[in-house]
């Protein structure tokens, strides 16, 4: 992967449950790490064939290689959120991952 592909600076967000003084359990997203990444979004017949794996999948997010990833996660991307559908490690090599996600609105 070259250097100058990753040229988004997005973050990575985990979710976490916090507890108040009564009890009353709140949910919050935290920053996991904020990397630089390529951002596609996908069209014609990237969409169709990354749809037929997950439907609504919109984006394909490319970074070097991040222990501890998992779907649950999420990326934050100047003002959208975009929700994690699947983590591919490329040639299961754990120099880069490949994130099939679809943006929320």
């Amino acid at each position: 992967m070259r250097a100058g592909e990753l040229r988004h600076l997005v973050t990575i967000q985990q979710r976490s449950v916090t507890r108040d003084d009564f009890g009353a359990e709140s949910e919050v997203w935290t920053t996991f790490s904020q990397v630089w990444a390529k951002v596609q979004p996908l069209s014609g017949q990237e969409l169709e064939h990354a749809q037929a794996m997950h439907s609504e999948t919109t984006h394909k997010i490319t970074i070097r290689y991040l222990a501890d990833m998992t779907p649950e996660m999420r990326i934050q991307h100047d003002s959208r959120t975009l929700e994690i559908l699947s983590i591919k490690n490329l040639d299961e090599r754990s120099i880069q991952l490949e994130l099939l996600c679809r943006e929320w609105e």
